[in-house]
């Protein structure tokens, strides 16, 4: 539910400040003061396109928040915790326009990409313009209203077993294109695999020569300090080993006198025992440092080979053994591609039964909820002043079509406007104005089936006026009761039931028209609704009449 709406420096408002309530929220003024600034600020705040023509001239910048409490709006809490965006209960959305028409989007503080505002959008508000029937005129708009109102749970299930066929369907194709290509394919895999196994590279294999080639370059630089390091150790009576061997014999001779002495000869026993495992140890190396000129060649070899072929299919050298497998793998799959394909023939046609299943069921779902749905539009078109109107939702099946994940159906809105006329397609009503009212039925009945979205309707009921239009303000008030509906108008029919009334109005401070928003009670909204009722000139009549409204409204909200 919106909660509050702050614009500055927007079009001609200078600054305002909106608070709404629940229910059913009414915004009328004089033609020109700018009602549609509103919902256009809405929209621009939930991602709608921004230009320098949005911001007020003279300021260098627009900026519009809007708050909104989500507590029970499920889509949207789970939306926001996806997009790690959210904030307790409330959703605070911003938006920033320059003067040269860049613009900022904030969600909760964070910012965000503006295509990011038009999904959150999407979730929580929905606006209806003046013109909304052009949507409402698509095959994929009348379909989707179609699956909003019976809220099908076969549509998730067509979309998943689409999705399944689908992928098994490109593998398949990709399994036939790559066995058009089998002959050329298994010959370069061949001749691939060939020229690896005759090097028959061995994991690691690359990494141990290169360190064996860097040591057997070394070899007579390692000879020569193993052996200096074995004579320093033990080569002459300077030797480490000797100057030990002296100092324990004069340790022996003292440690009778001061058994304290005892452990430096345990330490001195120690280091004596690790000088000559040290002593065998390099003794052992230096043995293995001859100079081998034929393993030095054969390791420059090895290592030349491996750095070519690597070097040739554009791969670390230390890679070659896992590419000669993924190329056997290769092989083995070519080789039974045949096999293969005709097992996953079965399996793409057992996922497209399943696919034609589930769009069945989904198509049976779709005609019950379109009768239901055709009835009821009907009956509130008929209600909006059409008396003769009926109002069919045509669900066509067709198996053989274009498969898609929504399933196989074409929803089409028909109208047989006045009696005896052949029903026709929405999209072929001649009258702008009943064009209009079924737009209308549309909305209100198609928004019934969400319990949680702010509904905005912008002088929808444009083209109507007396009975009509009291009976679209009953519609929108329901409507209200349901959910939060904000409805732009000029028909005092419709703003009398209005729960909440704000009134637009130009005003003119320091040479500059700007706008003004009020909200109304009591006496004023009297005064509001008979100057609707009667233009400039108020009248004791027109005032009677604008409380009988009132109070008639007022009746009907309490029955």
């Amino acid at each position: 539910m919106l909660t509050d709406l702050h614009i500055r420096d927007f079009v001609i408002a200078k600054e305002l400040e909106l608070e709404f309530g629940q229910g059913l929220t009414v915004l009328t003024g004089e033609t020109g003061a700018g009602k549609s600034i509103l919902i256009d600020a809405l929209g621009l705040v939930l991602g709608d396109r921004a230009d320098s023509q949005s911001v007020r001239q003279g300021a260098d910048k627009a900026e519009l928040s809007a708050m909104f409490d989500i507590t029970q709006h499920k889509a949207a809490l789970t939306w926001l915790q996806a997009h790690a965006l959210d904030s307790d209960q409330e959703c605070v959305v911003r938006r920033v326009v320059h003067s040269n028409g860049r613009s900022k989007a904030f969600i909760n503080g964070k910012p965000t990409p503006a295509q990011q505002l038009k999904e959150l959008g999407a979730l929580i508000v929905d606006i209806h313009g003046q013109h909304e029937h052009q949507a409402m005129l698509k095959p994929a708009m009348q379909r989707e209203l179609l699956d909003n109102a019976g809220r099908h749970s076969a549509l998730e299930k067509t979309a998943q077993a689409f999705d399944t066929w689908k992928s098994l369907q490109d593998s398949l194709n990709a399994l036939r294109q790559r066995l058009e290509q089998r002959g050329a394919r298994l010959d370069l895999l061949r001749f691939q695999s060939d020229e690896l196994e005759k090097i028959a590279p061995v994991e690691g294999e690359f990494t141990q020569l290169s360190e064996e080639q860097f040591r057997l370059s070394h070899v007579a630089t390692l000879a020569e300090s193993s052996v200096s390091a074995i004579d320093a150790l033990s080569g002459d009576a300077q030797s480490v080993q000797a100057t030990l061997a002296h100092a324990r014999k004069q340790l022996a001779q003292i440690t009778s006198i001061d058994t304290s002495l005892q452990e430096y000869d345990d330490l001195l026993d120690s280091a004596q025992i690790q000088v000559e495992e040290a002593i065998s140890g390099l003794q052992r190396y230096a043995d293995t440092l001859e100079m081998d000129p034929a393993r030095r060649d054969f390791v420059e070899t090895r290592l030349d080979s491996l750095a070519g072929i690597a070097k040739k299919y554009r791969i670390d050298p230390e890679s070659l053994g896992q590419h000669l497998q993924a190329l056997s793998q290769e092989l083995a799959e070519l080789d039974r591609a045949e096999v293969s394909i005709a097992e996953l023939e079965a399996v793409v046609a057992q996922a497209g039964k399943d696919f034609l299943g589930a769009a069945k069921n989904l198509s049976a779902a779709r005609r019950k909820t379109a009768r239901k749905m055709g009835a009821d539009i009907g009956q509130l078109v008929r209600e909006l002043g059409m008396p003769d109107c009926e109002f069919t939702v045509d669900v066509t099946s067709d198996t053989k079509a274009l498969w898609r994940r929504d399933g196989i159906d074409s929803v089409q809105f028909m109208i047989q406007a006045n009696r005896g006329e052949v029903a026709r397609p929405v999209a072929k009503v001649a009258s702008g104005g009943e064009l209009s009212r079924v737009s209308l039925a549309v909305q209100v009945i198609s928004a019934a089936s969400d319990a949680f979205s702010c509904m905005v309707f912008d002088e929808v009921d444009a083209g109507v006026g007396g009975a009509v239009a009291d009976m679209i303000g009953q519609r929108l008030q329901e409507l209200g009761s349901r959910q939060q509906v904000l409805a732009v108008t000029h028909l005092p029919q419709v703003a009398c039931h209005g729960q909440q009334h704000f009134k637009v109005s130009k005003t003119s401070l320091d040479n500059r028209t700007q706008s003004q928003v009020t909200e109304l009670k009591k006496s004023d909204r009297v005064e509001e609704l008979a100057r609707m009722l009667g233009g400039a000139q108020l009248t004791a009549t027109t005032r009677r009449h604008a409380k009988e409204l009132l109070t008639h409204a007022r009746k009907l909200r309490t029955a």
